[in-house]
């Protein structure tokens, strides 16, 4: 049994708290979170690196993933379109409009 997708309400009528969870979906957040794993790993063979050099590490790595992730999802939206299921594919249904993509890439 297929799942159907519901048309997604246009970014700009969809309530603040909905926008915030289509981007960080857009942005897969969960993955990044398992991407400072390495970094952690990497960390530990430099005993006594200053905190903010750390704190700094771990935000751009978050960046550098979540642009990754938004960078794709922008390059294969025709792949996207052209799929059966487009469940999940925030750009595809509108949830999430390629300018706002574009600014969360850039950001």
């Amino acid at each position: 049994m297929s799942e159907t997708a519901r048309p997604a309400l246009r970014p700009e009528h969809q309530s603040i708290l909905t926008r915030l969870r289509n981007w960080a979906v857009l942005m897969r957040l969960e993955y990044v979170g398992l991407s400072t794993i390495a970094l952690m790993g990497g960390l530990t063979t430099a005993p006594g690196m200053p905190w903010h050099l750390i704190l700094t590490l771990f935000v751009l790595n978050g960046l550098v993933v979540a642009f990754g992730f938004i960078h794709n999802d922008i390059a294969d939206i025709e792949i996207d379109r052209r799929s059966r299921s487009p469940v999940g594919r925030l750009l595809v249904t509108g949830a999430v409009s390629m300018r706002e993509a574009w600014l969360l890439c850039a950001a």
